[in-house]
């Protein structure tokens, strides 16, 4: 299990029970999207998707950390497992912890390489791995448990998801259909909102526009 998280793609927080070893292995994605917070007390781990979900076991005190507000409102937060409550740590993005019967550990499981770089022979094969990569990434993130939607701004990036997006759901099945949503505001670029208009007109887009 705890080699596992290694090859999940996407954003989570997770708790995994081992039986067989009798190991709680706990994860967070390898960017921070998803939260995850616990308290160790020695003999008990506690942890939520929020703080005050903790709270809710009498035996969690709730309590400030001077300490940790006091480094927060002069550096920042320096402790990148600190909280502003006391006992109550957040396990770091790109980090497993494991509960066993000695003890709780927690390592890093992701790092990215600077130092790495990709070579191609031809300029058509990084486009040819971008689109791979952007396929996918879009691919991932439509698989949902409730209605799929997407902040559209008109410019490339947002516009380039949502067609990616129409796109996958034309070719393949049980992709659900896409929400988009926009902001009209004064002063509104028009290019952007004739991208937006492009992306109705070719991919029938059902857009929200909130003035």
């Amino acid at each position: 299990l705890r080699a596992a998280v290694e090859r999940f793609v996407g954003m989570f927080a997770l708790a995994l029970w081992d039986g067989r070893t009798r190991t709680l292995v706990c994860a967070r994605d390898p960017i921070g999207v998803k939260p995850f917070y616990y308290r160790w007390s020695g003999q008990r781990l506690y942890f939520a998707s929020e703080v005050k979900a903790l709270f809710a076991d009498p035996a969690v005190v709730k309590e400030p950390d001077e300490e940790t507000i006091a480094d927060y409102l002069l550096m920042g937060f320096r402790d990148p497992e600190a909280t502003f409550f006391a006992g109550i740590r957040q396990l770091p993005p790109a980090h497993v912890l494991c509960l066993t019967t000695s003890g709780i550990s927690i390592r890093r499981y992701w790092e990215i390489d600077p130092s790495r770089v990709i070579r191609y022979a031809r300029e058509e094969d990084y486009l040819e791995e971008f689109c791979h990569l952007f396929r996918e990434a879009v691919r991932c993130r439509l698989r949902s448990h409730a209605p799929v939607g997407v902040l559209l701004s008109g410019g490339i990036d947002s516009t380039a998801v949502a067609a990616m997006a129409e796109t996958l759901r034309r070719a393949e099945q049980g992709v659900p259909e896409l929400a988009a949503f926009t902001l009209l505001a004064e002063g509104v670029l028009q290019e952007e909102w004739e991208a937006i208009q492009r992306l109705v007109e070719s991919y029938g887009t059902e857009v929200h526009a909130v003035r």
